[in-house]
């Protein structure tokens, strides 16, 4: 927010760790509260609640403090949780940590560089290339040949073609004399998605055969089906390519081979909001990736030189298009960092991210990590350049709870249990629930029965994903809508690799500063437009 600096580092190593929101832990010593006798002489108590614990500050807002176990005011310069918002969530936070904060550098809303390293040369353009973003589908069905007592028939229907790379049927003939069966078509390219929507029939059918000694035809058999995106009736469509894909190895998921950048429609429907009648939503047809963005994806985009002052996303881009005020904004250009290199720096700035980060220079053993630490410029910045967008809030919550389903959880209604069978939460991953920071953080997709209705991974725990809306009440009609209203905070949504389960449901809206909210488990998920 306007006014407000945020340089905050945790001593994750010195703490004991419970889970909470914001994957930070300190004790009622620390720089929480809940009235102002928790604070320093001359502070107030902010933002605390009955469920909620808020953070001292000085009457102007533009300070808050940390304090010590012993309630010494231990910083050194002016500081804010790197986490801040509004939470609707019941769960009330408890904690074991001491804090210990030291100032490196600032940043505000105004100056936003957040650690930037300002007239460093930017890093080099990439060159454009294709890519391939592959999905499952339904294996179309062929006829086979109708079987006529005594007279001709014709050959079997036409097989139509499977939905995302699926094969097409065979069509079959059969009956005395009978022709055979016509081939199956291809199905339709879907644009703005890399792989087609359909693949092509089957071959035709051959005719039926006459059984000697008897007038009775025996049906012809079927043609032959079409595999991944070609058969025997045509050949696969072609569609948008992804940027971030080029050379990138297909290592993400259990078996460690599956596309990282695999995208997966979610049909549209109606359902209603945070599970309440009263805010009833409709959404389009539209993509949702099956994976949250991967360090490796976001590198491409680093080394391309993108996210930057220097090369800020162009007017409009990222928009929904049946969304007016959803693009790209060009004052949005001043919160960028100003180069590559200032990019890199901050990504990885201990005094950030309470000192966790997946982020590392040289490509390794992270690249299947979700990256964290990332603005909502930035990962507004990352969909557009990739070609899709931020998902509205609606998108995201319906296709979490499986739509008109209402899950509770985008798995179903079953609670996660002490581990990661269904969910990347409360630090359980190569944990028991005390967090110890980027131990705690699994590669994307490490949870497959915890997928959502269409697909979809890690939409509960792991990270906290941007949403495009600004965080306010709910309107009450919504079609295809979006909060573009400005306010302080943005919506974030899902979870992250310390929350309690309560925060893994699909109801829940949390919000953070789209600027400021550098935390260890905020991450980005992207979304496309279906035509």
């Amino acid at each position: 927010m306007p006014g407000r600096s945020v340089v905050l580092m945790l001593a994750l190593a010195a703490a004991t760790l419970s889970a909470c929101k914001y994957d930070v832990k300190v004790d009622a010593n620390g720089f929480i509260c809940k009235t102002v006798a928790d604070c320093p002489s001359g502070y107030r108590c902010q933002n605390a609640t009955a469920a909620h614990s808020g953070v001292c500050c000085s009457p102007d807002s533009a300070s808050c403090v940390s304090q010590s176990a012993t309630g010494t005011n231990s910083t050194t310069g002016t500081t804010t949780p790197t986490r801040t918002g509004t939470s609707t969530s019941t769960t009330p936070n408890t904690s074991t940590a001491s804090l210990s904060t030291t100032t490196t550098s600032t940043v505000s809303a105004t100056s936003p560089d957040a650690g930037a390293r300002d007239g460093l040369p930017p890093g080099p353009e990439a060159g454009p290339g294709t890519s391939t973003i592959t999905g499952t589908g339904t294996l179309g069905t062929g006829g086979g040949g109708a079987v006529s007592s005594g007279g001709t028939t014709t050959g079997g229907n036409t097989g139509t073609g499977g939905t995302v790379s699926g094969t097409g049927g065979g069509s079959g003939t059969g009956g005395r004399s009978g022709t055979g069966g016509a081939s199956g078509s291809g199905g339709v390219p879907d644009a703005g998605i890399d792989t087609p929507n359909g693949g092509t029939g089957g071959a035709s059918g051959s005719g039926g055969t006459r059984d000697a000694g008897i007038d009775a035809p025996i049906g012809g058999s079927g043609g032959a089906s079409g595999t991944a995106g070609s058969g025997g009736g045509g050949a696969g469509g072609t569609g948008l390519t992804a940027p971030n894909c080029v050379g990138l190895p297909a290592t993400c998921g259990l078996s460690g081979s599956d596309n990282c950048c695999t995208a997966l429609v979610v049909p549209g429907g109606t359902f209603n909001r945070s599970n309440d009648s009263a805010y009833p939503a409709t959404v389009s047809d539209f993509y949702l990736d099956k994976y949250e963005v991967t360090v490796g994806r976001f590198r491409a985009f680093v080394n391309a030189g993108m996210g930057t002052k220097a090369n800020p996303p162009a007017v409009s881009a990222g928009a929904h298009p049946l969304i007016t005020g959803t693009g790209w904004d060009s004052t949005w250009n001043s919160r960028l960092v100003s180069t590559t290199d200032a990019l890199k720096t901050t990504l990885a700035m201990p005094t950030l991210c309470e000192g966790v980060h997946t982020w590392t220079d040289a490509a390794g053993a992270n690249e299947n990590l979700p990256i964290d630490c990332v603005t909502w410029y930035e990962a507004f910045a990352f969909c557009a350049w990739d070609g899709g967008r931020l998902a509205t809030e609606a998108e995201w919550e319906y296709a979490a709870a499986g739509g008109s389903e209402q899950r509770l959880y985008p798995w179903g209604p079953t609670d996660p249990g002490p581990n990661t069978d269904l969910a990347v939460w409360g630090c359980y991953y190569k944990g028991t629930g005390t967090c110890s920071g980027m131990v705690n953080i699994a590669p994307v997709g490490s949870a497959p029965a915890g997928n959502g209705k269409w697909g979809q991974s890690d939409l509960a725990g792991s990270m906290w994903e941007w949403v495009f809306d600004w965080y306010a009440p709910y309107v009450v009609s919504c079609k295809n809508c979006a909060d573009t209203t400005p306010a302080d905070n943005r919506v974030e949504r899902g979870g992250g690799f310390g929350s309690d389960a309560s925060y893994l449901e699909s109801a829940d809206r949390e919000s953070g500063d789209p600027l400021l909210d550098r935390g260890s488990a905020v991450g980005i998920r992207c979304a496309r437009s279906k035509p």
